[in-house]
């Protein structure tokens, strides 16, 4: 398998030329603008996730309390 196959598919497109400068300008602006996505998209969930790993903590206390019970009470039927 040629590992470099994208590379000749991209001067196959530019028949008349290719101008690495200005395909490497173009890739690296897309290469920020998703940057600047994927940032945004977390700072829209991180407060929830946020949220979700309290939740989760107080749901795990809750949990092992009545854990706690159940073996303290099975301690006293035994």
């Amino acid at each position: 398998m040629d590992t470099f196959s994208f590379l000749n598919e991209i001067v196959a497109s530019h028949a008349g030329g290719l101008d690495i400068r200005a395909y490497t300008t173009k890739i690296t602006e897309e290469l920020s603008k998703l940057e600047s996505q994927c940032l945004q998209d977390y700072l829209a969930v991180s407060s929830d996730v946020e949220d979700l790993s309290k939740e989760i903590d107080n749901q795990l206390a809750i949990l092992t309390k009545i854990e706690s019970v159940v073996d303290s009470f099975q301690g006293h039927i035994a």
